[in-house]
This record gives C-alpha cells, sequence and structure tokens, in this order.
C-alpha cells in the first residue's frame, strides 16, 4: 500500500488559501477557525508562498514590546500576508508518490507541502495528519491479511 499511494489519495481537500494582500490578522482569524497551521497564498490563482503559524508568531510583538494592544490591533491589519509568508515552497504535485512526499518533509523539516496541478494552481495540502491516517490505514489493512483464516488456504500459499 504505501510504495504506490500518491499524494491525491491522501492530500487535504478543499483547499483553504489567502490571497498575498489578505491582511494577517485575517488569515490568523482564518487558520484559528478551520484549524490548519499552513496556508498556502496565490496570486493570480498560483501558488506563490505559504503563511505558517510560525510565520505568524515571527511577524507578532515581542513580549518585552512596548505597543499597546491597540497598535499591535492595527498594526495587523496593515501587514500583508506577503510580507511574512515563506516565498521559497517547495511543492508537489497529486500523482507524486507519498513516500516523495515524505521525503522531501523531511528533508526540508516541512510539516506539509501544498499540491499543485500542471498550471501550478494549488488544489489540495498534504500535512502530517494526512500522512498518520495512511499510516493507520496501512496498519489496518496489513492486520486484516494477517488476520485471514488459513486453514483451508494449501500450504504452496502460505508463507
Amino acid at each position: 500500500m504505501l510504495h504506490d499511494t500518491k499524494v491525491q489519495d491522501y492530500m487535504s481537500t478543499p483547499l483553504v488559501a489567502v490571497e498575498t494582500t489578505t491582511p494577517i490578522r485575517v488569515a490568523q482569524q482564518l487558520m484559528e477557525d478551520q484549524r490548519i497551521r499552513h496556508l498556502p497564498v496565490v496570486k493570480d490563482f498560483k501558488l506563490v508562498g505559504i503563511l505558517s503559524s510560525g510565520d505568524l508568531r515571527r511577524a507578532g510583538p515581542s513580549i518585552i514590546s512596548t505597543l499597546s494592544i491597540w497598535e499591535v490591533a492595527r498594526l495587523w491589519e496593515e501587514i500583508t500576508v506577503e510580507q511574512v509568508m515563506s516565498h521559497h515552497v517547495i511543492r508537489v504535485r497529486p500523482d507524486n508518490l507519498v513516500t516523495y512526499a515524505v521525503q522531501l518533509m523531511m528533508a526540508y523539516h516541512f510539516n506539509s507541502l501544498p499540491v499543485v496541478d500542471i498550471d501550478d494552481r494549488p488544489i489540495g495540502i498534504l500535512t502530517e495528519e494526512d500522512i498518520f491516517r495512511l499510516v493507520v490505514d496501512a496498519s489496518k489493512e496489513e492486520q486484516s491479511i494477517s488476520a485471514l483464516p488459513t486453514e483451508h488456504v494449501p500450504s504452496a500459499v502460505i508463507a
């Protein structure tokens, strides 16, 4: 199962994405409401970046900031996603093998990868949670195969 599983079989859809001009306050609220940690960023329908919860933390004021809560709120309305997103985005295609995507995630220490079509338009996202779901499904499949009765199977079939 793991060897031939494609990204499209486990990627999360429908995709939640934002435009580059979206204020980070709006993006943060969207991420909280949707309970997601990564938000693909598009311009003219093409993937141009990704905004992570880490990007938002780094964009926020430090605990020693002298800004008032009102000043912070105003800044979060003025700062756009494009100003804080990661511009270098590793992406995968839906027909890529999941094992390839996992290798990329491990090599670059990413928790997710946007999935794009041939025109570089985002169509989904592959997350750690999707990978966990795949592992659980593969484990269930393996257990169901090992649980098959063997008493009526010819001995040449049982290895």
